[in-house]
């Protein structure tokens, strides 16, 4: 029974202690960026992050396309080729 529990108790340690919390991210950071569709067939997909922390997307369909354009959200369901108008959000 003590062993049992000495396991236990290790592996409690060792997934509580992957649970220390987020990195440091600029505010107004996406923590989790998940891509954003914004028609049947056309979604922004998150792939990096630049050197303030925001967010960079690329443009996918189902279709083949050459377009790859760096995108940065400027708001929910909005981007710009821009990084100047990146909000970070």
């Amino acid at each position: 029974m003590d062993f049992r529990k000495a396991v236990f108790c290790t592996a409690l340690i060792l997934a509580l202690a992957g649970c220390g919390g987020l990195p440091d991210e600029p505010p107004g950071a996406l923590s989790t960026p998940k891509p954003e569709r914004l028609s049947d067939q056309l979604f922004m997909i998150p792939f990096a992050r630049d050197d303030r922390g925001c967010v960079l997307y690329q443009v996918r369909t189902p279709r083949p396309t050459r377009d790859r354009t760096i995108y940065w959200r400027i708001g929910p369901g909005h981007f710009s080729d821009d990084p100047s108008a990146a909000r970070c959000v």
